[in-house]
């Protein structure tokens, strides 16, 4: 059976995302100091049931995600002369608005478009598939310029401008940060939101031009956007005379039609039925009739639009060409509509129909991110240097990723028995003390009983060794139970970090290292840098081929030998600061590689698509 999965989904796991990100643990890390086969052609990448695993091998650093450093973005779409541009309709899959496709040999564009002033605008009507010609720069969000068409006929929505530093952080070549604001920010964009209209109807179109349409003044229609009207003397509000444009001797000729006006700059001001007409100019209007008719305007005579729905407040006009009908244009949009039918009727001519295009819920410009589709999350980090010494400087790195909630090397234990202890309580390890359980730690059921639950601590009684947690268990962690904390450090060294006092010579970067004897190592990796200055040597792709040592397995104390290198006694070993294979890994990337140096800025960015 046909199914849609909604854009509502898609923004909801985005907005779960970003609440990851705020509340939890994210961090985006590098890996993969040795080269591909060609490094020229880096490894494909695929969802396999090792991708933890892979990232972890060579993972040599990380840094934590912060919210502020994530933002919605949609496609960079310039505007660009001679572009037909897809028209904003409530009943068009969003998906097809977005895309640029060909209709009928003609090449559509997305339905927004982007300035060189960083103005944002929706299409609202394309002025009948037009090619669009004049650049959108309206800054309206009241009035009549709303839905007021330029000259090629295209009307557009001024929906948002780009604020300069998201400009200077997030603007990409290819995509544009895009935010709905939910407060005063002092500019027009918190404007635009609150003046937007639910259930407005800012364009009609359409369906059948009909024919016969010929009870018009001027008699050829309403044929451009400039006045090219009839003029006409006001006796009072519901009674004009029309003095010019030959009308038509016959009475009640005109009756059951609609009398328009236009101003000196061709914008329609007023529109009013026609009740009566006495065969020689005089109008009879139904009330309130014309009520800020002004010296220069000029009246047209054209068929009647009706609307039923469950708004209030619209009104059009309907515009004729060669006794057809051309365009109809929106005199007031109304508001509340969430259903609307036109008619449209006249004492001459039929067959003409039209379908009403409702604004989304909340009104055109209401909220951006949802509006324009922006279910694409950009998330960047910044690695600058070495971070103050907390990470390598040196050598290559061929990954980049995402990983979600990854735990502190050591910190998975078992739980104890559980014994008169509430539903937010829990039992910690023996090992566990105050100086490593504080308020406000995340601890996370690793495994057994209540797995995956994720909390916070709030209290931690050192003497019993029962934490409370902010809010309780759904399942209750027992004996059964191991747990560990969430990594929350914003930069983080994953690789292991040999200390010495003597060296007999540079350890080549790549170079293999190990404890042991060749082929029966309790203890091997690759040597990411060797830091000369400070005695140290950062390991990665931590391994063993024999003994029974525990991750990360080098003792720290026993003699290492670099396999075509100096062999040296270590005085310590530090890190990784990560338990090996926890957290999830949600992005993968492989690229060729990027060398690092001391002074070198990595600008990490990612798009994930929602």
């Amino acid at each position: 059976m046909p199914t849609v999965l909604s854009s509502s989904l898609r923004h909801k796991n985005l907005n779960n995302f970003k609440n990851t990100v705020e509340d939890e643990s994210v961090y985006f890390f590098v890996s993969k100091p040795s080269g591909w086969t060609n490094d020229l052609i880096p490894d494909s990448v695929f969802d396999t049931f090792t991708l933890e695993s892979d990232a972890f091998d060579e993972m040599i650093y990380l840094k934590k995600l912060s919210i502020s450093n994530c933002v919605n973005v949609i496609r960079l779409h310039r505007w660009q002369e001679n572009r037909r541009y897809q028209e904003y309709d409530n009943q068009s899959d969003l998906s097809d608005l977005l895309t640029k496709r060909t209709i009928s040999t003609n090449e559509y564009y997305p339905f927004y478009v982007i300035t060189d002033t960083y103005k944002v605008y929706k299409c609202i009507s394309n002025g009948g598939n037009a090619l669009s010609t004049v650049e959108p720069t309206t800054t309206a969000f009241t009035g009549g310029d709303l839905y007021q068409p330029l000259s090629d006929g295209y009307i557009w929505k001024y929906m948002y401008t780009l604020k300069p530093l998201d400009a200077s952080e997030f603007l990409t070549t290819d995509w544009f940060p895009i935010r709905t604001i939910a407060e005063d920010d002092s500019t027009d964009n918190w404007d635009i939101i609150t003046n937007s209209v639910s259930g407005g109807v800012y364009n009609v179109k359409v369906t059948s031009s009909g024919s016969g349409y010929n009870r018009l003044l001027p008699s050829t229609g309403d044929t451009t956007d400039a006045q090219d009207g009839v003029t006409f003397t006001k006796t009072s509000n519901t009674q004009i005379t029309i003095t010019s444009g030959s009308p038509s001797a016959t009475s009640s000729f005109y009756n059951g039609s609609f009398f328009y006006t236009k101003n000196i700059s061709g914008v329609i001001t007023e529109v009013a039925e026609i009740t009566a007409y006495d065969g020689a100019g005089g109008v009879t209007l139904a009330s309130p009739g014309i009520t800020n008719a002004a010296a220069g305007y000029e009246g047209y005579i054209s068929p009647k639009i009706t609307f039923s729905g469950d708004g209030t407040g619209l009104s059009a006009v309907c515009r004729v060409v060669s006794n057809a009908i051309n365009k109809i244009q929106i005199v007031n949009p109304g508001s509340g509509y969430t259903e609307c039918t036109a008619t449209i009727s006249a004492p001459a001519g039929s067959g003409a129909t039209a379908r009403v295009i409702i604004s989304p819920n909340g009104g055109h410009g209401s909220d951006p991110v949802v509006e324009l589709g922006g279910f694409n999350l950009l998330s960047k980090v910044k690695f600058e240097g070495d971070e103050g010494g907390a990470i390598v400087s040196s050598n290559e790195y061929r990954k980049i990723g995402i990983i979600v909630n990854p735990l502190v090397q050591g910190s998975i234990k078992q739980a104890q028995a559980r014994s008169g202890m509430s539903t937010s309580q829990i039992k910690l390890n023996t090992a566990d003390t105050s100086s490593n359980v504080t308020a406000g730690k995340k601890i996370i059921i690793y495994s057994g009983n209540g797995k995956g639950q994720l909390r916070t601590i709030s209290t931690f009684d050192n003497s019993t060794k029962i934490a409370t947690v902010t809010e309780a268990f759904d399942i209750l962690p027992d004996a059964t139970s191991y747990y560990g904390f969430l990594a929350t450090d914003s930069v983080i060294n994953q690789c292991l970090v040999i200390s010495y006092n003597t060296i007999g010579s540079t350890i080549t970067p790549d170079s293999v290292i190990y404890e042991g004897s060749v082929s029966a190592e309790t203890a091997i990796g690759n040597v990411v840098q060797h830091d000369t200055v400070n005695k140290k040597v950062y390991v990665t792709n931590l391994g063993k081929t024999t003994g029974a040592a525990t991750f990360p397995y080098f003792t720290g104390s026993t003699g290492v030998q670099v396999t075509g290198g100096p062999s040296f006694t270590p005085t310590g070993a530090t890190g990784p600061l990560i338990a090996k294979n926890t957290g999830s890994v949600i992005y993968m990337e492989n690229r060729t590689p990027l060398s690092r140096y001391t002074e070198q800025i990595e600008d990490i960015r990612v798009i994930i698509q929602f």
